[in-house]
């Protein structure tokens, strides 16, 4: 691949005129967060600590944690690839709610296990930091759905 075509890749990927605004890192990690939610749900791994909170939470993490990356990718094939009538504007509010969904199953696993085993000092402070970096990411693709969506609307009123 010459330089010239790897520029014009990353202009296409970047730049503000492209639909879904992608962010590379976004499918890697919630391939990553989905295949390992279905790992501790199917008991490959030591199950997430909710003995101190509701049984419901549970089953809230689990349907946010495995339901989340497959809405991600139904938005974007929503966005980028339906030929519906106001798909890519449904795709937008799906985008939306598998970030925000995803994030909750974030705070969550992070809430209960901060809850269970504390902070245990320098033994666990760079998986926090890593997490807390993590949701600060998810949280800026919220930002992103939040504003695409505020957008989207601003044009439609523009045009009516």
């Amino acid at each position: 691949m010459s330089p010239g075509a790897v520029i014009r890749a990353g202009e296409r990927a970047f730049t503000s005129s492209s639909a879904w605004r992608r962010v590379p890192f976004q499918p890697v990690l919630y391939l990553l967060l989905w295949a390992g939610s279905v790992r501790i749900i199917l008991g490959d791994a030591p199950p997430v600590p909710f003995d101190n909170v509701d049984p419901w939470v549970d089953v809230g993490w689990n349907v946010l944690s495995v339901a989340s990356p497959p809405l991600a990718l139904w938005s974007w094939w929503l966005i980028l690839h339906s030929r519906l009538p106001r798909a890519a504007l449904v795709g937008l509010w799906v985008r939306l709610a598998a970030d925000a969904g995803q994030f909750i199953a974030l705070l969550t696993f992070h809430l209960a296990t901060a809850l269970k085993d504390g902070w245990p000092g320098e033994a666990h402070a760079y998986m926090r930091y890593a997490f807390a970096a993590v949701m600060a990411f998810v949280l800026t693709l919220i930002a992103r759905d939040l504003w695409s969506i505020s957008v989207t609307n601003r044009l439609a009123r523009t045009l009516r």
